[in-house]
């Protein structure tokens, strides 16, 4: 189940490597940008779109080996979410989500302060807090987990050559390898869960 598939660019890459995927979105607008993508892209066959919402997944339970994500989870209630999460899921199913994260609280209100906010932003759209991750994972066993993206690395992108970015990714990554409190700073988050037996 590729949750919150969007355009379904990881339904064809998912489904590229093997996978009977079923990419899901709210938007019937999305869907149909993703069913075109999967028909130029070959893989007709091997995916079928769904329209529903994560809070509540039109598939039975136990039936899914894998659940995808990548920035759907910051979008969503994460109570009602991680209870379909673990639904849909088979016994030793997993989820890996890449969300983005923030966690110094201390730029919560100057967030509140911006009185700009874009028309399609959802009711519960906001960068995920490590511990809200956690909470989300309570009900799994988590198998792994792993931050990207320290602060400085949007601002080097924008201000040095392309050609650079491969010297910023690996920065950002020994970095993180050398210090990995520093976690706690970094912006994006991958993690993976399995349902337990």
């Amino acid at each position: 189940l590729d949750l919150g598939c969007g355009t379904g660019s990881n339904s064809t890459l998912l489904a590229a490597r093997g996978a009977r995927v079923t990419p899901m979105h709210i938007s019937p607008d999305l869907l149909r940008h993703a069913r075109r993508r999967v028909a130029l892209d070959g893989f007709g066959e091997a995916i079928s779109t769904l329209c529903g919402s994560a809070h509540s997944i039109p598939l039975p339970a136990a039936s899914m080996d894998l659940v995808f994500g990548v920035a759907i989870l910051h979008h969503l209630d994460l109570a009602l979410t991680a209870a379909e999460v673990h639904r849909v899921l088979k016994p030793g199913g997993r989820a890996i989500f890449v969300e983005p994260v923030r966690n110094l609280r201390l730029l919560a209100p100057l967030r509140r302060l911006i009185p700009y906010q874009a028309a399609d932003v959802s009711p519960f759209e906001r960068p995920l807090r490590h511990d809200e991750i956690r909470s989300f994972a309570s009900r799994f066993t988590l198998r792994q987990a792993r931050s990207f993206r320290l602060p400085f690395v949007p601002a080097l992108r924008l201000a040095l050559p392309r050609r650079a970015e491969p010297w910023i990714f690996r920065s950002d990554r020994a970095l993180l390898q050398r210090w990995p409190r520093l976690g706690h700073l970094a912006t994006v988050m991958v993690f993976e869960i399995e349902k337990r037996r």
